[in-house]
C-alpha cells in the first residue's frame, strides 16, 4: 500500500509539474504578444511609411522606393546625416574624456568626502535635456543670457559665449552624459587590481606613466562602450540640437522628421525613410556597443578577491582638486540651474538685470487651464507607466531568469531592443500604426501610454534582472515542489524578494515618463498635452521665461523623484 501511494503521489507531482510548465509556457506567450506588439508593431509599420506614396488614410496609395532613395541617396540629406554622426562622435569622446578624468578624481585621488562629490556630480543625468539645454540659454544666449549680461555690465563688447552653435551642443549634451561616462567608468577603474599599479611603481614608472601605460589600457574597453553608446545616445537627442542649433541652421535626423511631421506641408512617408536611418544609425552603436562587451574578457585582471588600491595622497594640491571640482559642478549645474530658476521670475530679459522686476506671473499662467491640465497629464502618465511597466518587466524578467521554457531566448531579445530604438522613431512608426485604430485611441492620452511602455520596458527588465542574479531560486523551486503555483510563487516569494528593486525600477521609469519628449512631441494632441510638450511649445507660444517657469517646475517633480530613489536605495545619507 505504502507503494502504491508513493507511485500516486510521484504521478500526482509529475502532472503538476507539467500544468506548471504549461502556465509558465502560457504566459510566456502572453508576454511576447505582449511585448512583439510593443515594439515590432512600430517598427513594421516605419518600413510600411518609408515605402508608401502618400500619407496614412490616403484612398488607392501604392508602393515606391523614392522616399528611400530621397533619404540615401540624395545630397540634400547628407547634411543632417553628417551632422548627427558629428554630434554622435564628438559627444561620444568628449564626456568619456571627463568622465575618465572624473571617475579617476573620485576613486583613486585623496578628495573629501567623494562620496558626496559622486553623487553631486551626477545631478545633471537626472534632469531632462530639454531642461539642461534651457538652463543653458538663460545662462550663455547671445546678448540676453545672463553671463553675457554681466559680460556688458564689465565693459565687454558683444557676447562671450553663445550656446546657440555646435560647440554649444555638443557642451550641453556632454554636461548630460558626462555623470553616466562617470559612474559606467567607476566601477572597472576600482576593480584593477593593485598589484599591477604596484609592479610598475616599483620597476619606477611616474603617476602618469602609470595611468598612460596601465590603467587606461585595462579601462580600454570600458572607454570604447562609453564612446558608442553616449555617442548613439546623442546621436538621437532631438532636444537640444533642435532648440541650439535654430539660429545657427543647424539641421539633424531627429529635427527633419519634426518638422516633416509637424510643419506644413507634411511628408511622413519622408519622416519614416529618415527614421530608417536613424534606427540604421543606432543599432549599428549597439551591436559595436555589445561586440566591445563581449571582448571585454580579454582584460580581466581580477579573479579572486581584489587588493584595492589605495587613494594617492595630494598633500598641498587637496584644495587645488577639490576646488577644480566645485568649478565643475558650478559651470555644469549649479549657474545655469540657477538661471533657469532666476529668469523663470523675469517676464522677460532685458539689456541689464533688474531684480525690481521679479514676479509670479510665469507660474501663475503654469497653474491654470490647460496648462494645469499638462501637469496633471504628466503626472498621471509618470505614475501609470511606470507602475505598468514595473509589473511587465518583472514578469518578463521571471520568465527569462526563473523559468527554461521555450521562448525565453526571444523575450529576452524583445525586451532589451527598445534600447536601440530612438524616441523619434518610435513616435513616427506609432503614427504609421494607430492613426487609423479604432476606439478614439489616437490622440488620447492612452497613445502616448502606449508609447511609453514600449521606450522604457528595457529599464525595468534590466534592473529587476539584476536583482534576480542576486537571489537564488532554491526557494521558488521549493515552493514549486510544494504545489504552489506560478503567481502564488510570484506573490509570496519572488516579489518580496526584490520589493526594494521594484520600487526603485518604478521611480526610474516615472523620471523617464516625466522628462520624455522625442516621442511624445510626434504623439500628443490638445487632450493629451504633457509638461514636456508644454515647455517646448512655450517658447514659441509664450516666450522663453514661461518656458523657464514649466522647465523648472518639471525639475522639482524630477528632484522628488531622485530623492526617494535614494531613500529606497538606502543611499540617502551622504
Amino acid at each position: 500500500m505504502t507503494g502504491i501511494a508513493v507511485g500516486k503521489r510521484r504521478h500526482w507531482l509529475k502532472n503538476r509539474g507539467r500544468s506548471y510548465s504549461r502556465a509558465e509556457s502560457a504566459l510566456c506567450a502572453v508576454l511576447l504578444v505582449i511585448v512583439g506588439a510593443l515594439v515590432l508593431l512600430p517598427l513594421g509599420y516605419l518600413l510600411y511609411g518609408a515605402l508608401r506614396d502618400s500619407p496614412p488614410r490616403t484612398p488607392n496609395a501604392g508602393y515606391t522606393w523614392a522616399n528611400l532613395v530621397e533619404i540615401y541617396g540624395s545630397l540634400h540629406f547628407a547634411q543632417p546625416f553628417l551632422t548627427t554622426l558629428a554630434i554622435g562622435i564628438s559627444v561620444g569622446i568628449g564626456s568619456a574624456i571627463l568622465g575618465v578624468l572624473l571617475a579617476w578624481i573620485i576613486t583613486r585621488l585623496d578628495i573629501p568626502r567623494p562620496g558626496l562629490w559622486e553623487k553631486l556630480l551626477t545631478l545633471p543625468i537626472y534632469f531632462s535635456p530639454l531642461m539642461l539645454a534651457l538652463a543653458f540659454t538663460a545662462l550663455g544666449a547671445p546678448r540676453v543670457g545672463f553671463l553675457n549680461l554681466i559680460w556688458k555690465t564689465l565693459g565687454g563688447d558683444g557676447s562671450a559665449v553663445s550656446v546657440y552653435s555646435f560647440s554649444g551642443i555638443v557642451f550641453v549634451l556632454c554636461v548630460h552624459y558626462a555623470p553616466y561616462a562617470m559612474l559606467v567608468l567607476a566601477a572597472p577603474m576600482r576593480s584593477i587590481s593593485a598589484e599591477l599599479e604596484e609592479a610598475a611603481r616599483v620597476l619606477g614608472s611616474s603617476r602618469w606613466h602609470l595611468m598612460r601605460t596601465v590603467t587606461i589600457p585595462m579601462l580600454r574597453p570600458a572607454i570604447f562602450s562609453v564612446v558608442l553608446i553616449v555617442g548613439t545616445l546623442a546621436a538621437e537627442n532631438f532636444a537640444v540640437p533642435t532648440l541650439l542649433g535654430r539660429q545657427s541652421k543647424i539641421s539633424t535626423i531627429p529635427g527633419e522628421i519634426y518638422f516633416w511631421l509637424t510643419y506644413e506641408p507634411s511628408n511622413p512617408n519622408l519622416a519614416a525613410a529618415a527614421g530608417t536611418l536613424l534606427l540604421l544609425v543606432t543599432i549599428s552603436g549597439i551591436f559595436v556597443y555589445r561586440y566591445m562587451t563581449r571582448m571585454s574578457g580579454r582584460f580581466v585582471t581580477i579573479t579572486g578577491k581584489p587588493k584595492l588600491i589605495p587613494r594617492l595622497p595630494l598633500g598641498k594640491w587637496r584644495s587645488a582638486i577639490t576646488g577644480l571640482l566645485a568649478f565643475y559642478l558650478a559651470i555644469t549645474t549649479i549657474l545655469p540651474i540657477a538661471a533657469l530658476i532666476f529668469g523663470s521670475f523675469m517676464p522677460y530679459i532685458g539689456q541689464h538685470i533688474d531684480f525690481n522686476k521679479l514676479t509670479l506671473h510665469n507660474y501663475q499662467a503654469a497653474l491654470q487651464g490647460e496648462n494645469y491640465s499638462a501637469i496633471i497629464h504628466s503626472l498621471f502618465l509618470a505614475v501609470v507607466s511606470a507602475t505598468l511597466i514595473t509589473l511587465l518587466g518583472f514578469l518578463v524578467s521571471y520568465i527569462i531568469r526563473r523559468t527554461s521554457v521555450p521562448g525565453r531566448g526571444l523575450l529576452d531579445y524583445l525586451s532589451a531592443l527598445p534600447i536601440a530604438i530612438p524616441g523619434m522613431v518610435l513616435g513616427v512608426g506609432m503614427v504609421w500604426a494607430y492613426v487609423i485604430a479604432p476606439f478614439g485611441l489616437w490622440g488620447s492620452i492612452w497613445i502616448l501610454l502606449i508609447a511609453y511602455m514600449a521606450r522604457f520596458i528595457v529599464h525595468a527588465v534590466r534592473a529587476i534582472n539584476a536583482s534576480l542574479l542576486q537571489v537564488s531560486g532554491e526557494m521558488d523551486e521549493a515552493a514549486r515542489v510544494l504545489g504552489a503555483g506560478i503567481f502564488r510563487r510570484l506573490r509570496q516569494i519572488t516579489m518580496p524578494l526584490t520589493m526594494r528593486t521594484l520600487l526603485s525600477s518604478w521611480v526610474l521609469v516615472a523620471i523617464f515618463v516625466l522628462n520624455e519628449l522625442s516621442a511624445t512631441i510626434l504623439l500628443y494632441s490638445s487632450k493629451s498635452i504633457t509638461l514636456s510638450v508644454l515647455t517646448w511649445n512655450a517658447l514659441d507660444m509664450y516666450g522663453a521665461m514661461q518656458a523657464f517657469a514649466f522647465s523648472v517646475i518639471q525639475g522639482c517633480m524630477t528632484a522628488i523623484l531622485v530623492w526617494v530613489s535614494y531613500r529606497l536605495s538606502g543611499k540617502a545619507t551622504w
